[in-house]
């Protein structure tokens, strides 16, 4: 099983979570738009990506194996993360 999370207010919240990982990356994809819809940087540049996240990654949560990315270039403190959990 893996999970869907993400830091707010420096708390991690569970968005969901899937059996598989292609299925969870998917999700966050979602969850990624979904941030890019409502924020209020919605017209300007954005970018959307997917990495792998190494065992020895320290800025993740404990089991990450993949983060879903979403940041403004032009905006400062403009970016949101969304962990695959396993």
């Amino acid at each position: 099983m893996y999970s869907i999370t993400k830091l707010s207010g420096g708390q991690q919240i569970l968005l969901g979570q899937k059996e598989s990982v292609i299925k969870a990356i998917e999700l966050a994809v979602g969850y990624a738009n979904e941030y890019v819809k409502g924020s209020e940087h919605v017209k300007k540049l954005h970018e959307v990506f997917v990495r792998e996240v190494g065992e020895k990654e320290t800025m993740c949560p404990d089991g990450t194996v993949a983060e879903v990315s979403v940041w403004f270039p032009t905006v400062a403190r403009s970016s949101q993360s969304f962990w695959i959990v396993k």
